[in-house]
């Protein structure tokens, strides 16, 4: 079985996420979502996943199993 990941939040913490996920050989990263749109879509450039307007989209994925929050600790 494989396991598509969400990442909320595109800062610097969800750099070491997302290069955690693609070491583990049954997950892939399906998509991020932040608040900063541009920041997003940088992040999934760059990690090769879907930027979402939203974290409603996010989670409203089909292909999204599990889901790292990667936000300052303060908005969790």
């Amino acid at each position: 079985m494989s396991y598509g990941f969400g990442i909320v939040g595109a800062g610097t913490i969800a750099g070491f996420h997302a290069e955690a996920i693609g070491m583990l050989p049954q997950a892939r990263l399906a998509g991020v979502a932040d608040v900063d749109q541009g920041r997003a879509r940088e992040f999934a450039g760059k990690y090769g996943c879907a930027a979402e307007p939203g974290l409603d989209r996010l989670l409203g994925r089909g292909d999204v199993d599990v889901v790292a929050v990667c936000v300052p600790s303060g908005l969790h």
